[in-house]
């Protein structure tokens, strides 16, 4: 593998492929952030919501948890969304999932950097 060295002295790798320390950096900071999304998610949505809905559902008299059950099935949606136990190259372009967006995120990079070292 070709490497090109950079002001820091690290080396950068310059081929079409990932190299597996680089990958397993970039799969542990990409689990790091899809924690901070989900708890985020949880955090300032799901729980605020989910005890609105259950006051709701409770004023309400109705032995059907509709509201509470809403905020359950938005939660599944959050959760699969998230995909925290995935990585990068496991998600499927065609599902819309956080990975692809930082999939897209990463080949933005690239490309930059690419274009950048041709400069």
């Amino acid at each position: 593998m070709w490497y090109v060295k950079r002001m820091s002295n690290l080396p950068v790798p310059v081929s079409g492929k990932d190299s597996p320390r680089w990958r397993t950096v970039r799969d542990v900071a990409v689990f790091h952030l899809k924690l901070l999304v989900g708890g985020l998610a949880v955090t300032l949505l799901l729980s605020p919501l989910s005890l609105a809905a259950a006051a709701l559902d409770f004023l309400s008299g109705s032995r059907e948890h509709r509201s509470f059950d809403a905020v359950l099935r938005l939660g599944k949606h959050v959760e699969n969304w998230v995909n925290l136990y995935g990585t990068l190259s496991d998600a499927e372009p065609s599902k819309e999932v956080l990975d692809v967006h930082l999939r897209r995120v990463e080949d933005a990079a690239r490309d930059i950097r690419a274009t950048s070292r041709r400069s």
